[in-house]
C-alpha cells in the first residue's frame, strides 16, 4: 500500500518545536540525527538561526531557510526530507495531538 505524503505542518496547526540546543524547527520530528544531516533540514541548525542570535522567533521563521523548506514541501514534495516523508506519509484522519482526559 502506497502512503500519501501529507505534510502536517501545512495541513494543521502543528506547533513549531524548539530544540534543547536553542534552534527553532518546523516540528519535533525533524530534530533527530537524520534531520541534522539532511541537506534541507540541517539549514535550520545554522548559527544565524539560533535563538540567541535573533530578536524573536518571527525573525527566524521568516528567514530564507524557512521559505525554502516550505517551498519544497509545496512545490517539490518528492524532494522533501526523508524525516518529513517518514512522519507525514499517512492519511490525516485523526488529530496529531493527544487529547487530555478530564478527571
Amino acid at each position: 500500500m502506497k502512503k500519501e505524503f501529507k505534510p502536517k505542518c501545512l495541513q494543521t496547526e502543528k506547533s513549531l518545536a524548539v530544540t534543547a540546543t536553542g534552534y527553532v524547527v518546523p516540528c519535533c520530528w525533524v530534530d533527530n540525527e537524520q534531520g541534522w544531516t539532511d541537506k534541507l533540514l540541517s539549514k535550520f541548525y545554522d548559527k544565524s538561526l539560533h535563538l540567541d542570535n535573533n530578536k524573536n522567533i518571527e525573525d527566524i521563521v521568516n528567514s530564507e531557510t524557512w521559505y525554502d523548506f516550505f517551498s519544497t514541501l509545496i512545490n517539490k514534495p518528492k524532494n522533501a526530507p526523508n524525516s518529513c516523508k517518514k512522519f507525514c506519509s499517512t492519511q490525516l484522519n485523526k488529530s496529531i495531538t493527544r487529547k487530555v482526559k478530564d478527571d
